[in-house]
């Protein structure tokens, strides 16, 4: 029995490996732009971001932010401009 080898030219490879825009299969990556934050409680400048998921794995699938948390004291809060000292 032959076996194949396989071969794949750069104008195939450059096919499958598409930018995401041409892809809608390929989930797109959340990039969250974080504010100027000052915790009204500590002054620290850095806050965290706590997910849920809906526990879907692909299509389907969603995460958001549940909660936020002072880096410095541990304070929650919902909304961190809303939080931030001002």
């Amino acid at each position: 029995m032959k076996k194949e080898s396989l071969k794949v030219t750069f104008s195939e490879m450059s096919e499958i490996l598409k930018p995401e825009q041409e892809r809608p299969w390929v989930p797109k990556i959340r990039v969250e732009k974080k504010i100027k934050f000052c915790c009204p409680i500590c002054e620290g400048t850095e806050y965290e971001e706590v997910e849920k998921s809906n526990g879907i794995i692909g299509p389907g699938g969603h995460v958001w932010a549940d909660y936020y948390f002072c880096a410095g004291c541990t304070a929650m809060f919902k909304d961190p401009v809303l939080f931030t000292k001002k």
